[in-house]
């Protein structure tokens, strides 16, 4: 079955001077937990059919938009990395833990190596 009308939501997200994370959730059928764990172990077939929906086009999507609107103010030099780091969130313990870090990113932002005022 191809979704015509997959939906993203963003959970927790923070922009940073040189770098953003975002939680990014599919509205994808909710499954019952095992043992306090979301079943999917990497090797199951997404529910997806159609390449248009996977995470890496939606990312592509978000970075053309972007751009186009960092562009549009005169930001001419602008570029993005390659790719992404992604990372499966397997359990809501890890789902806290990720949040915490991305709300915590900013304190932690004179520490990065790329730090600049």
């Amino acid at each position: 079955e191809i979704r015509e009308n997959l939906k993203v939501y963003i959970d927790e997200f923070c922009v940073m001077p040189n770098h953003f994370h975002a939680i990014i959730i599919f509205d994808t059928p909710v499954l019952p937990l095992h043992n306090g764990r979301f079943p999917f172990n990497g090797n199951e077939t997404t529910p997806f059919r159609s390449p248009s929906q996977n995470l890496s086009s939606i990312l592509r999507g978000f970075k053309a938009s972007c751009t186009k609107q960092i562009r549009k103010i005169g930001i001419h030099d602008f570029r993005w990395q390659k790719s992404y780091h992604d990372h499966i969130v397997r359990d809501y313990s890890s789902l806290e833990l990720i949040r915490k870090y991305i709300l915590n990113n900013p304190v932690k932002w004179q520490e990065d190596e790329l730090f600049s005022l």
